[in-house]
C-alpha cells in the first residue's frame, strides 16, 4: 500500500513539474520571425516594435460570413454604368454659361501683378462646387471666347485666403447626353443579346466584389483574434510615423474624389480630422502587428516558400520579369504576400 502511494505521490509530482516546465517554457518561448519580416520592419523604421508571445493562435478561428447582392445594389450599381456611358458633347444652341454646364475654361492667376497660377483647357462643371463655387458662379452669364477679368478671394498654401485677380476665358459649353438601357444599346454597345444578360453579368461583378469583401472581413477578423492573445513590445513614435503612410493614401484618395481632406474624411469616412488621425495609427498598429503574427505562425508552423510557389505569385501580381533581384523590396512583399496566403490557408484546412 506504501508503495502504491508513495509511486502516486511521485507521478504527480512529476505531472506538476512537467506542467510548471511546460508553463515556463511558453512563457519563455523564443518567438521566430523569418528573415522577410525584419527587413520589412527594417525598410519601414519598426526597430523597436517587436512580438514577445505569440499566443494560443490555434483557438483562432477563419470563418467567412455570406453576403448577399440585393436588387438595389444592383440597380445603383447598373445606373452608375449608364452614367459611365454618357458622352460629352458640345451646346449648339447659346454660348452663354448657365448652372449645371459643363465648360473647359482657361485663366490667368495674379497676386499684387505677379502671375501665381496658369491654367489652360481645364473643364469643370459649373455650379456643383467640386472645383471653386466662387469661380463656378463667376462663369454664369459669360459668354465663350469673351476674356473677363474678376477679383476673388482664393486660398494660398497655407490655407489662407488671399485677394486675387483672375483674367478668365471660357472656351466651349458642353453638356453629358445620357442613354437609356434598351435592348439595342446592349446589343450595339455592351454587345450583349438581352437587358437579362447585362443583369446577369452586374450581379456576378457584384457578388465577386461581395465575396472578396467577405474574405477581407474574415482575414482581419482572424488576425485581430489571434493578435488580441500575443503580447507585443509597441514604439509608439515608430507606429505614428509608419502611420503617416496611410493618411497619404487617404490624401490621394480624397484627390481622386476631387474634395479637400476635410471634406473627404467628413463625408467619405464620417469622422473628424483627430478621429482620422487616431484611425490611421490604429491601422498601422494593427498591419505591423499582423505581419508579426504572420511570421510567426508561418515559423512556428514549419511552412515553406518554394520556387513554384514564388513564380505563381507573380503571375498573380501579373508581374512580367521572374527575378527582382533589384528590387529587395518589393520582392519581400512578394513573399511576405505567399506567406500570409499560407498561413490563412492553413486556418482554412482547419475548418
Amino acid at each position: 500500500m506504501r508503495r502504491i502511494v508513495k509511486t502516486g505521490g511521485i507521478i504527480i509530482l512529476l505531472f506538476i513539474f512537467a506542467s510548471i516546465v511546460f508553463l515556463f517554457y511558453n512563457e519563455n518561448k523564443v518567438v521566430n520571425i523569418p528573415e522577410i519580416i525584419n527587413c520589412i520592419f527594417e525598410e519601414n523604421n519598426l526597430k523597436n516594435t517587436k512580438i514577445k508571445k505569440l499566443g494560443d493562435y490555434e483557438k483562432a478561428e477563419y470563418i467567412i460570413e455570406y453576403m448577399e447582392v440585393t436588387q438595389e445594389e444592383i440597380e445603383e450599381y447598373v445606373n452608375i454604368q449608364m452614367e459611365s456611358y454618357s458622352e460629352l458633347l458640345p451646346v449648339t444652341d447659346r454660348n452663354v454659361v448657365q448652372e449645371g454646364d459643363v465648360v473647359y475654361v482657361s485663366y490667368i492667376v495674379t497676386q499684387d501683378g505677379q502671375v501665381i497660377n496658369q491654367v489652360e483647357h481645364d473643364n469643370l462643371m459649373v455650379g456643383v462646387g467640386t472645383y471653386d463655387i466662387q469661380f463656378e458662379q463667376v462663369l454664369i452669364g459669360k459668354k465663350v471666347g469673351n476674356p473677363f477679368s474678376v477679383s476673388l478671394e482664393l486660398k494660398d498654401i497655407y490655407g489662407e485666403l488671399r485677394g486675387c485677380e483672375l483674367n478668365i476665358v471660357v472656351e466651349s459649353i458642353n453638356y453629358f447626353k445620357t442613354h437609356e438601357l434598351t435592348e439595342q444599346f446592349v446589343q450595339e454597345t455592351l454587345k450583349m443579346s438581352s437587358i437579362n444578360e447585362y443583369y446577369n453579368k452586374c450581379y456576378d461583378i457584384l457578388k465577386n466584389e461581395k465575396d472578396v469583401q467577405a474574405k477581407k472581413i474574415a482575414e482581419r477578423r482572424l488576425f485581430e483574434s489571434i493578435i488580441e492573445d500575443c503580447e507585443f513590445l509597441v514604439d509608439e513614435n515608430e507606429i505614428a510615423a509608419y502611420s503617416v503612410k496611410f493618411v497619404e493614401e487617404h490624401e490621394q484618395l480624397a484627390y481622386v474624389y476631387g474634395m479637400d481632406m476635410q471634406t473627404y474624411v467628413r463625408e467619405i469616412l464620417g469622422k473628424d480630422m483627430d478621429g482620422f488621425y487616431s484611425y490611421c495609427y490604429d491601422y498601422g498598429e494593427y498591419i505591423a502587428k499582423k505581419y508579426l503574427v504572420v511570421g510567426a505562425i508561418f515559423s512556428d508552423v514549419g511552412l515553406e516558400i518554394t520556387e513554384d510557389d514564388y513564380l505563381e505569385m507573380l503571375d498573380k501580381l501579373d508581374y512580367k520579369d521572374n527575378k527582382l533581384d533589384n528590387d529587395a523590396s518589393i520582392d519581400n512583399m512578394i513573399r511576405y504576400t505567399i506567406m500570409e496566403e499560407k498561413v490563412i490557408e492553413y486556418f482554412t484546412d482547419k475548418l
